[in-house]
């Protein structure tokens, strides 16, 4: 998926990025994927960003981060391993 202003503005930038793409999958002896332009065109940027933040906060499978505590070191050392409290 290609898209953005630079895009619009330099169409060659997408068939060369294309020809380069196939000529690195060909040397991998793998099927290049198939290339298109984005749908929302000079606001593809825009548009793939607020997506990205939305699925970040509202993913439903969002993982919660488990907090420890820690203790600091009984003898005040910075370079010994802390307990678990």
């Amino acid at each position: 998926m290609v898209g953005g202003s630079s895009c619009i503005k330099y169409p060659e930038l997408v068939r060369t990025a294309q020809e380069t793409l196939i000529t690195y999958c060909a040397s991998a002896e793998i099927a290049a994927p198939a290339m298109r332009s984005a749908r929302y065109g000079a606001l593809a940027a825009a548009v793939g960003a607020a997506a990205l933040v939305l699925h970040h906060y509202l993913r439903p499978m969002h993982t919660r981060t488990v907090r420890v505590a820690v203790k600091p070191p009984a003898d005040g050392r910075a370079d010994t391993v802390p307990a678990l409290a």
